[in-house]
């Protein structure tokens, strides 16, 4: 009898190697056997899986904690590689197989986990592909406890380690994509540059942000990013306009006519003597009266003439505290009216 299991036991090793962990399946089908013992040896090996991870994030003045919790939702069958079966066939109505997994499909397994996580570009990956990857790192721990050779255990392990604060890091941070019309314009934020639809990883906060592409006017501006969240900016740029437009300005305030002829220049219009203007008027009108405070409705309005007759207008309204306002909100109020008067660029019509 002794000589009997020696034999079967150098069988199984001939056949299958070292043998790490088997599980049998049951189903209706021979198929379906196969897929509960692959199940089954997949639950031993997420059964060791912690898949809660907590990141402590230090700030200027506090310590922010952070449980990032996912659910590791690998299916086995993509994960597990190399695995044999041996197939019982049916008993008492249901078919049985086993699933074995040796030292060779460990080393297959770990192959490709390590090579998945290697290649991954957490820059350019959405919140659910960064998730994807934690769950093949906490798949990957596990299997690395049944490696004999310790050096490679622990290369890999502090490599799939390492890959995990990173992970983690994106995905506690703010994420940030540009969706801009042309494709190929370059986003700037402080020293690093971004491609469209990129996705950019923020710690939250407010942020300087220029766009630029050859041919167009720049477009700059600030955004506000909170950890965790992620927002989306689209932009149009403006195309450059030939040269040798010429606008005269009509206004009843003199700090539009400084405004406006800056925010002309974007569109390649210069000031001075011309049969086409833009005629700028402003008003306050009084809305009520709030214990003591006093609200106006601050109304702009440019119109465009070209030769004399009228071609379009724009209109500009903002609710204000006071009759005056700031110089910085005229600015503002001027770009804007610009903008959308030669929306898209294309100034070539009316000159």
């Amino acid at each position: 009898m002794k000589k009997v299991l020696i034999f079967i036991f150098a069988t199984s090793v001939a056949l299958f190697g070292e043998i790490i962990l088997e599980a049998k399946g049951w189903g209706k089908s021979q198929l379906d056997a196969r897929d509960s013992a692959i199940a089954s040896l997949s639950g031993i090996i997420i059964s060791k899986v912690d898949s809660k991870f907590e990141k402590t994030e230090t700030t200027t003045n506090e310590i922010i904690e952070k449980r990032v919790n996912y659910k590791l939702a690998v299916t086995s069958k993509t994960i597990l590689k190399g695995i044999t079966y041996i197939d019982y066939g049916k008993d008492r109505g249901n078919y049985v197989s086993k699933a074995i997994f040796s030292r060779e499909a460990l080393q297959d397994t770990v192959q490709y986990l390590y090579e998945l996580i290697q290649s991954a570009k957490p820059r350019s990956m959405s919140r659910e592909d960064l998730k994807r990857q934690l769950e093949y790192v906490a798949y990957l721990r596990p299997l690395l406890n049944y490696y004999n050779n310790k050096s490679i255990r622990d290369k890999i392990g502090n490599f799939a380690e390492n890959r995990e604060v990173e992970f983690l890091k994106h995905l506690n941070q703010a994420q940030v994509q540009f969706h801009i019309v042309p494709e190929d314009a370059i986003i700037s934020i402080g020293k690093d540059q971004y491609s469209n639809f990129e996705s950019i990883f923020l710690n939250g906060g407010k942020y300087r942000f220029v766009i630029k592409r050859k041919g167009y006017y720049p477009e700059s501006g600030q955004i506000a990013v909170s950890n965790g969240e992620k927002t989306i900016k689209n932009f149009s740029l403006i195309k450059e306009s030939v040269s040798g437009k010429v606008l005269l300005i009509k206004t009843d305030d003199p700090d539009y006519k400084e405004y406006f002829a800056e925010a002309l220049k974007m569109y390649d219009i210069s000031i001075g003597n011309s049969d086409n203007e833009i005629v700028i008027t402003t008003s306050e009108d009084f809305v009520m009266d709030l214990d003591g405070l006093k609200f106006y409705n601050y109304t702009v309005e440019a119109k465009i003439y070209k030769d004399g007759k009228f071609i379009k207008s724009k209109r500009a309204k903002m609710k204000n505290k006071t009759k005056s306002i700031i110089k910085q909100k005229k600015s503002n109020i001027a770009k804007a009216l610009v903008r959308a008067i030669f929306s898209g660029g294309d100034t070539e019509d009316f000159f």
